[in-house]
């Protein structure tokens, strides 16, 4: 190919691609369409974060918490052991 030809073919490919070059409407609506992804994406995330602390809370509440305490009884001899359940949930054995 001659230098004519060449300079021929970078002006045809030049004048296609401003022929076909995306307006700015376009620009807006890509930026807008990645921007609304984006946000899609960020928002999915965070529901699932919830959820999984949502689940880890609920299992946490309904645990059964048992304390143990040591309390007089008829005298100061006499000690009691109590132990009492203030959870949700029965104790294992």
């Amino acid at each position: 190919m001659t230098d004519d030809e060449w300079a021929d073919l970078a002006r045809q490919l030049i004048q296609a691609l401003q022929d076909d070059a995306p307006s700015a409407t376009d620009w807006i609506s890509a930026v807008s369409t990645a921007a609304t992804l984006l946000i899609a994406i960020v928002a999915a995330a965070i529901a699932l974060f919830q959820l999984i602390q949502a689940k880890k809370l609920e299992l946490d509440k309904s645990q059964p918490y048992v304390v143990m305490t040591m309390e007089e009884s008829i005298g100061p001899e006499f000690i009691d052991l109590v132990i009492k359940n203030y959870g949700k949930r029965r104790p294992m054995t």
